[in-house]
């Protein structure tokens, strides 16, 4: 399954591609950031930049339940979730993610995978982390939940 989150902030360009790899139990992120081509002239010295990182679980429990948390967490990040159905930067409300073939999965508070900390600093200010990024990060500071 694949998923693209999109976020455009003061011509900055930020998409935000996750491909969950259920059977290898993997999560791949790539995130690219550039420059917003339909913002003004000023904001052309944005450098472009690729991260790409991956988690791998150590179980299908795991890599279900990290799956299912780190959609929820994303509802607390300005990403837009690309609807698979429609054009380019066309949003789909983060509730009507389907999920099919990932299953419940261990709660968040038992997890062991963790974003990667090149995407995580992407996604959330280390002295502002949400309640549900809590236990996808490992930020030093930040306690679990």
């Amino acid at each position: 399954m694949e998923l693209l989150y999109f976020d455009f902030d003061h011509g900055v360009e930020r998409l935000l591609f996750i491909r969950l790899d259920r059977e290898s139990q993997t999560v791949h992120f790539r995130l690219e950031r550039s420059p917003d081509p339909t913002y003004d002239e000023e904001c052309k010295d944005v450098p472009t930049v690729t991260v790409n990182a991956s988690t791998r679980c150590s179980s299908l429990s795991q890599f279900d339940g990290f799956c299912r948390a780190l959609v929820a967490a994303m509802r607390c990040t300005p990403f837009s979730l690309q609807h698979p159905d429609k054009t380019p930067f066309a949003a789909i409300a983060h509730d009507e993610v389907n999920l099919n073939g990932i299953l419940e999965g261990v709660p968040p508070r038992e997890l062991t995978c963790r974003i990667p900390s090149e995407i995580a600093a992407e996604l959330v200010a280390p002295e502002r982390v949400p309640e549900r990024f809590r236990s996808l990060v490992s930020i030093p500071g930040v306690a679990r939940s």
